[in-house]
This record gives C-alpha cells, sequence and structure tokens, in this order.
C-alpha cells in the first residue's frame, strides 16, 4: 500500500483561490484592489483572506508607492459592506 503525505490544506479539503497579484500601487490603485473581490459572490466560500504588505506610517495607515497614506480601515470597508462575506471569517494580514 502506498501511502501518500498530504499537505495541511489537502487534509482539511480548503481550497485555496487566488484572484491576483497586484505589486506597486498607488494610494488610489491600493484604494480600489479590493474592490472587485467584495463585488464577487462568496456564498460558496467560507472564508477571504487578504494579504497587505507596505511601509506603515502612522497607526492604521499604509503607504502606496507614490508615498501617499491610505487607511487599512478605507482600503478594508468594500469587505464590510459585501453581503455574502456576512457571518464570515475575514483573515487580513497587513506586513509593514
Amino acid at each position: 500500500m502506498s501511502l501518500r503525505r498530504l499537505s495541511v490544506r489537502q487534509q482539511i479539503m480548503y481550497e485555496v483561490a487566488v484572484r491576483t497579484l497586484y505589486i506597486m500601487l498607488t494610494v488610489i490603485d491600493v484604494s480600489w484592489f479590493i474592490v472587485p473581490v467584495a463585488d464577487d459572490d462568496h456564498m460558496l466560500h467560507d472564508c477571504i483572506a487578504v494579504g497587505i504588505l507596505s511601509h506603515g506610517a502612522h497607526s492604521g495607515q499604509v503607504y502606496g508607492v507614490d508615498g501617499e497614506l491610505v487607511s487599512v480601515d478605507v482600503l478594508l470597508s468594500p469587505l464590510k459592506r459585501c453581503l455574502s462575506l456576512v457571518g464570515k471569517p475575514k483573515i487580513i494580514v497587513i506586513e509593514v
């Protein structure tokens, strides 16, 4: 009998869908990157995970490549309004 080693993701039958990778965004672009994700229908999904890697400044703000600041609350507000994500975990990782 051959045993195949399964990853944790495979063991818990967790499917990962990567939408798009965005690199080097201005504040305006960063502010709009989450809108199409929040507009999607997530009824068949159990949670959403978003990663933001940037330089930070003041509490709760991140920089765009143009040197301007944007609030993390502004970035994530479309997720809060997404009806198909109500009651589902929203995993947000911010590396500043």
